[in-house]
């Protein structure tokens, strides 16, 4: 197994996070209320609950 250090997850999951919020923002172009940020953040930790207590 390749050995991940935990600098580069955080910042891989930085990474995914800033382009998800980028897209969705575009995509559902809200005025004022950050719905595309607000929507990714949720789902993130959602997936990262999961992730998180399946022992991946």
């Amino acid at each position: 197994m390749v050995s991940v250090e935990p600098a580069h997850l955080v910042g891989t999951g930085g990474a995914i996070g800033a382009l998800c919020r980028y897209y969705v923002g575009s995509a559902v172009d809200v005025e004022g209320f950050p719905l595309g940020t607000l929507t990714v953040n949720v789902l993130g930790s959602f997936v990262l609950g999961l992730v998180t207590f399946a022992g991946l």
